[in-house]
């Protein structure tokens, strides 16, 4: 009978671990994206339209433009927002709100979205209509760990514990670099950084932009008006860790209160792991 009570405990303990390995997997999903002028689209399903959106975690919020809340007929919120754009503009747009949205097999739930007109990028062809859709925030993801990979266009959503700090090895083997993050309510993820041994600069990490910017009176002598001419700037941790020269151009950010925009060519470079509830970045070169 004791052979027989110790076999029942073993067996009960291996359905249990067998079982909280299944939950573990089941709370990590690997999002698809494709790279479209240099931004990362996800195609999310809102009431049984496919919708491609940038996933611009340099947003708090989600939006949509006015074509796509009617044709999805999601429903108006009483809810109006003040939103910022890159030029420090401020303006109050009403809020939707869709009860289940899915990108791939990924269930957000009461997802809340900004009208918007659209976007202003400014691209030689034009503004591709695509990019004109609307965008997904950050705000469904404050409570997870992302890991990116644009060489494959791969981003994998876990779950975070907030004082316990990801191990970003579990994702890509190797050498991670580590920093802190803050984030600002109105745009970005905030980094600082150095441009030379002494001087700290504020950078927005900032996956819906194609380029990098830095504000002109942030490292150049005289200024530079013409947006297609690029500096290159060697960046370093705090701890003056080079990460390496990188192509900016120079774009009046005064406004905005920080010293430049890293946008999703720097993830050309490095493999990106955010660490949400801990305010954790962790880099690895590619």
């Amino acid at each position: 009978m004791k052979l027989k009570r110790v076999l029942t405990i073993i067996v009960c303990l291996f359905v249990t671990l067998l079982c909280s390995g299944f939950q573990e997997e089941d709370r990590k999903q690997t999002l698809h994206f494709k790279v479209l002028y240099g931004l990362p689209l996800v195609d999310l399903n809102i009431q049984g339209y496919v919708i491609p959106l940038i996933l611009d975690l340099g947003s708090h919020t989600a939006s949509l433009n006015k074509d796509i809340i009617e044709k999805t007929k999601i429903a108006k919120t009483a809810k109006m927002v003040n939103s910022l754009d890159v030029y420090n503009k401020t303006f109050t747009s009403p809020t939707y709100i869709s009860s289940k949205s899915l990108i791939d097999k990924y269930l957000l739930t009461d997802l809340e979205f900004v009208e918007m007109e659209g976007y202003n990028a400014e691209f030689e062809s034009g503004t591709p209509e695509i990019l004109t859709y609307g965008k997904i925030g950050r705000e469904p993801f404050l409570d997870k760990v992302l890991f990116f990979d644009r060489k494959k266009e791969i981003c994998i959503i876990d779950q975070a514990y907030a004082g316990k700090k990801t191990d970003p090895t579990k994702y890509h083997a190797g050498d991670w670099m580590e920093t802190d993050l803050k984030l600002n309510q109105g745009i970005g993820i905030s980094l600082c950084l150095l441009i030379d041994s002494s001087e700290r600069k504020e950078f927005i990490l900032d996956t819906g932009s194609n380029i990098s910017l830095i504000n002109t009176g942030s490292v150049l002598k005289v200024p530079i008006n013409l947006r297609n001419e690029s500096i290159i700037v060697p960046l370093k941790l705090n701890n003056n860790t080079l990460l390496g020269l990188f192509s900016f151009y120079p774009f009046d950010l005064t406004n905005m209160k920080f010293d430049g925009i890293l946008g999703f060519d720097f993830f050309d470079h490095y493999l990106i792991c955010l660490d949400f509830p801990n305010k954790k970045l962790f880099l690895k070169k590619y």
